[in-house]
């Protein structure tokens, strides 16, 4: 490098700065795209906990209409726990972004998929058992209406022809008869094993007060009114069965619902687990990554000055001396000295040239002294 001219070391100097330059701009750009990257996998990790997250609360909204339909079978109720299951199916089928622990979030996500399908499954079951027990409600309605009727055309028939005990016995089992249906209907309401106890007794009271009814109307004038009414009851305690078996089913299929929401909810919970954990995992090495590339960051610069700095240094340096050379050979020979060696004319430089002119310069000085001698001698 001290032999080459100022302008080759100073676009020396440019091209190192230009290669610094660019060797920066590069670690820069390719920090710049990984940390894009790792933060662009963490938004996604946060997208797919929140989307978890979204998943419970459908489920929760899904079982809290589930359960207000289960009681009062409101057709509004049914739409939105089938809209809300819909939903998380939705939504559990949803492929991110996520690379890492992928395998074993997918099987997680199969998981909860086919717990999500049993689930609806089991609300499905829940749906027909309702129906059943609508219709198996209004059978028993209308029976019990049919019933009233057979009962009050032989109170009636009994009053007319002043049969006073058959009467009174009649009374007792319509008495009976209402009382529980009251009580059914309140138990149908509630479910509480004493109503049903209750009017399961007052049952067996209405037939008891029929059967003695029926012996003190005996004859062939209250025979046709009598198998009326005992067709009547069979039919109502006969639909009274169906529905008290209708609802042994809703609770059934409402129980393995709620089993199969626990289920699904402890996946789920578990799916959101290990998704924030990763999350976490995700921004720590973000963290780590980002100050690895910073700290790259700053040694490439602080490099690529001092590489710089030092290379300006060396071609100063090479000029200063080169400068103070000529400079003192132009010295000396202003004063006169003569014999002495030019330094750096055989060098191919700016300074070369110089010192190549200033040997010139001497070489005449010596030449003219010497035939200034030479006349001066003749």
């Amino acid at each position: 490098m001290k032999s080459w001219t100022i302008r080759k070391q100073i676009g020396a100097l440019s091209g190192v700065s230009i290669a610094f330059l660019v060797l920066v701009a590069t670690v820069s750009g390719a920090s710049v795209w990984k940390l894009n990257a790792s933060f662009s996998e963490f938004k996604n990790a946060t997208d797919r906990t929140q989307r978890l997250n979204l998943i419970l609360e459908d489920l929760l909204e899904a079982n809290t209409a589930a359960t207000a339909f289960e009681h009062t079978a409101d057709p509004s109720f049914e739409r939105i726990t089938l809209n809300e299951i819909e939903d998380i199916l939705a939504e559990s089928t949803i492929v991110d972004d996520v690379t890492a622990a992928s395998a074993d979030f997918a099987e997680l996500m199969t998981k909860v998929i086919e717990q999500t399908a049993r689930y609806k499954s089991n609300f499905e079951a829940l749906q027909e058992i309702q129906a059943s027990k609508l219709e198996s409600i209004e059978a028993l309605s209308a029976a019990g209406y049919t019933l009233q009727e057979a009962l009050g055309a032989l109170e009636g028939r009994a009053s007319i022809d002043g049969q006073t005990a058959g009467l009174k016995q009649i009374t007792v089992a319509s008495q009976a008869f209402v009382l529980k249906r009251l009580y059914l209907e309140r138990y149908i309401r509630t479910q509480s094993r004493t109503d049903l106890d209750t009017a399961i007794e007052l049952r067996s009271n209405a037939v008891a007060a029929f059967e003695r009814a029926a012996k003190l109307l005996g004859g062939a004038r209250f025979a046709d009114l009598t198998a009326s009414v005992q067709t009547s009851l069979d039919s109502y305690f006969e639909m009274s069965e169906q529905v008290i078996s209708n609802l042994s089913q809703r609770n059934q299929g409402a129980s393995a619902l709620m089993f199969a929401a626990g289920a699904m909810s402890n996946l789920v919970e578990g799916a959101v687990d290990a998704a924030a954990a990763h999350q976490v995992e995700i921004w720590a090495k973000n963290t780590r990554n980002a100050v690895i590339l910073a700290v790259v960051q700053v040694v490439s610069i602080l490099t690529a000055l001092t590489c710089l700095f030092m290379s300006a240094r060396r071609i100063q340096g090479y000029i200063r001396t080169d400068v103070t050379t000529v400079v003192s050979d132009m010295q000396t020979l202003a004063t006169g000295t003569l014999d002495f060696e030019v330094s750096g004319v055989d060098r191919d430089t700016e300074f070369g040239e110089m010192a190549r002119s200033l040997e010139v310069f001497r070489a005449n000085a010596v030449e003219a002294k010497h035939l200034h001698e030479a006349l001066r001698a003749k």
